[in-house]
């Protein structure tokens, strides 16, 4: 299936895990309570120029990014 679109993103992707509320930054291997939770959300410059774009009402489908799928519990 062949698909154009006018702006092509391409690079890494990431997911993003947000620790809102910490009472300091712990060192690696500290455990600590994050009372706000913990949140994932994309990130990454071409995902988050992609959102910017379409944020900015941009016709779907104009709008594409590519990326890879890494190895890690995040990949599905």
């Amino acid at each position: 299936m062949e698909q154009h679109v006018d702006i092509l993103t391409a690079g890494f992707i990431v997911v993003d895990i947000i620790a809102a509320g910490l009472s300091k930054i712990p060192i690696p291997g500290e455990l600590i309570f994050a009372p706000l939770g913990i949140r994932l959300r994309i990130g990454g410059h071409p995902a988050n120029v992609s959102i910017d774009l379409m944020q900015m009402n941009l016709e779907k489908g104009k709008v594409g990014t590519v990326g890879a799928v890494g190895d890690d519990f995040l990949k599905d």
